[in-house]
């Protein structure tokens, strides 16, 4: 290159090529963000359902209640708590 032939222009050259290729990454990140921002907000989360069916207290037994407290307190394991709620 023929225009290439000082320092200066060299360094010219060199700062030109870096602002362009700063400018392209910036316009290429700038873009995959945007990009996340949308997809994040339009794509619809995922509902579990609900795996246990609601069970009203008010058809629960004084003994069932005093049991699912003490579950609930940790006083008794799941399986002794399943093993006595049938009772």
């Amino acid at each position: 290159m023929e225009f290439l032939r000082t320092t200066e222009e060299i360094l010219v050259f060199s700062a030109i090529a870096l602002l362009i290729t700063l400018w392209i990454l910036h316009e290429i990140i700038k873009s995959a963000v945007y990009a996340a921002i949308i997809k994040s907000r339009y794509v619809s989360k995922p509902v579990l359902p609900n795996t246990l069916p609601i069970i009203k207290d008010e058809l629960w037994s004084a003994d069932q209640i005093e049991l699912q407290r003490k579950y609930d307190k940790g006083e008794i394991t799941l399986e002794e708590y399943i093993r006595d709620f049938n009772k």
